[in-house]
Formats: C-alpha cells, structure tokens, sequence
C-alpha cells in the first residue's frame, strides 16, 4: 500500500515531508505505515485521497476500479463531505455533484442555526 503512496507522491513531484506539511499526516503516521508498522485510519486515507486527487480504494490496492460514484468530482465531494459529515456517507453513493452542493448547503444552514450540534 505505501507503494502506492510513493508512486503518487512521485507523479505529484512531492516528498512525505512535504505531504505530511500540507495534509497534517504526522511523519511518524507516514513512517509507521512505510515500515508496515500500522495501516493508516480511515481519516488519514481519505486527506490522502483528496491531497492526491484520487480515491482510497488506489491508495489502498493501487488498481483502478469501476467507478463507484457518478464520476470523479462527485467522489471529490463525497470524501470533502465525508470528512465534516461522516453520519451521510452512505446516503450519497449515486448522487450528482449538484446533489452533494444542495446537502452541503442544507447542512451548513443547519450548523449555523443549531451552533451547540
């Protein structure tokens, strides 16, 4: 799995160090996962994923699979709103990008009407 993070970091023209600077991914997270130590946390895996453009399931098998949401800007938006909303993961696997904007919106409204949660 690390390779695939290697590979990544490559292809972007970054090193860990700078990764872990611009997502907030401890080096020590990284190193541990480098040396096969601990698999990182979900959390972790999907700031990876939006650091890296691309999805945790290439992070974790490095093979590219059909797609699992309508395409790959939904998917983007998913994993934004997975990381502020995790409860409405689930609910969102078909939505459109226009979908996830609108739950966005309701969402935010609501935090803003209902600051104490």
């Amino acid at each position: 799995m690390y390779s695939v993070f290697e590979q990544l970091c490559q292809e972007k023209g970054v090193t860990s160090y700078r990764v872990s600077a611009d997502t907030g991914v401890s080096q020590t997270t990284l190193s541990r996962w480098k040396n096969t130590e601990r698999d990182p946390e979900l959390q972790i895996l999907l700031k990876l994923a939006l650091y890296f453009d691309t999805t945790v399931d290439y992070l974790v098998t490095g093979e590219k699979r059909t797609r699992y949401y309508v395409d790959d800007d939904t998917a983007r938006r998913i994993i934004q709103l997975y990381m502020t909303h995790p409860a409405l993961f689930d609910a969102a696997t078909k939505s459109k990008p226009e979908d996830i904007d609108l739950v966005t919106d309701i969402l935010i409204r609501m935090e803003k009407t209902n600051p104490e949660g």
